[in-house]
């Protein structure tokens, strides 16, 4: 995509007030992960597993598990989750706490503001709608929602207590976990 150069020919000055906000626009540019279009981006990662999560006989979502790089110069990781329903902003963050709740790797201050953070960025999510969480190297992760930029995580901590709801031994969902990563199918 060609860069465009936007050139200013009015005399005015920046009040005070927008350099702040300009400079939050211009960090916000800058720290945006550079893979705008997820989906793109997984075509050349390897996918390592896939498998479908059902509650009571019903599809919830489809997950995959991705990887790029090898295994002695790991350069990323992702998850991509296809739903199969809508479910709701604050019924996808309660799942989430009772699962972290229920792995018991995190303390329960630890977890409320996991999920406050995440509250911040999730949205409700339908049928078809796909999340995708992209983490490098350094544990930084960005969420996608649907090809769109979401949000990211600068915490690897958060990033890695992520994953583990679908890839920890600890996980509820083991049948869900062996075929992520490629063990078994799902």
């Amino acid at each position: 995509m060609p860069r465009r150069i936007i050139r200013c020919t009015t005399p005015y000055r920046l009040s005070a007030a927008l350099i702040p906000l300009l400079v939050q626009c211009v960090a916000i540019m800058l720290v945006q992960p550079a893979m705008a279009d997820s989906t793109k981006v997984l075509e050349e990662w390897q996918q390592i597993g896939s498998g479908t999560l059902k509650y009571i006989g019903f599809r919830l979502y489809t997950a995959s598990y991705y990887e790029n790089g090898s295994d002695s110069d790991p350069q990323g990781r992702a998850l991509r989750i296809q739903y199969h329903r809508t479910i709701k902003q604050e019924q996808l963050l309660t799942a989430t706490e009772k699962i972290w709740q229920r792995m018991g790797e995190l303390p329960d201050a630890q977890i409320e503001d996991y999920i406050a953070r995440l509250g911040s960025i999730w949205p409700t999510v339908e049928e078809n709608d796909e999340l995708i969480f992209l983490v490098d190297s350094q544990g930084v992760g960005a969420f996608y929602f649907n090809g769109e930029y979401l949000g990211e995580i600068e915490d690897p901590q958060l990033s890695e207590a992520f994953l583990g709801i679908w890839l920890s031994p600890k996980t509820p969902n083991t049948k869900l976990r062996s075929a992520l990563l490629g063990l078994t199918n799902s």
